[in-house]
């Protein structure tokens, strides 16, 4: 492996980690709005849900997501 393609497969891995921390906090966010709606509902319909288990469960939704497509360009990035 020649010095370039080793800072190419670096600068790619590098942008790929940032691209796929910023999917992650952008989803963690989101999952938060989300639960905050389905909270605001239950309560108006005068029902208890738990908070904690709806937000893990938005948020895991959201994140395989985007670990599998960052797997797989860490996979093609491994194959150059």
């Amino acid at each position: 492996m020649s010095i370039l393609s080793a800072i190419v497969k670096s600068a790619l891995r590098y942008t790929n980690s940032k691209i796929a921390e910023h999917d992650r906090k952008k989803a963690k966010r989101l999952a938060y709005k989300k639960t905050g709606k389905e909270i605001k509902a239950a309560n108006r319909q005068g029902k208890y849900v738990n908070g904690s288990h709806l937000y893990k469960q938005n948020l895991s939704k959201r994140t395989t997501a985007i670990n599998q497509r960052q797997l797989a360009f860490n996979d093609f990035i491994g194959d150059l």
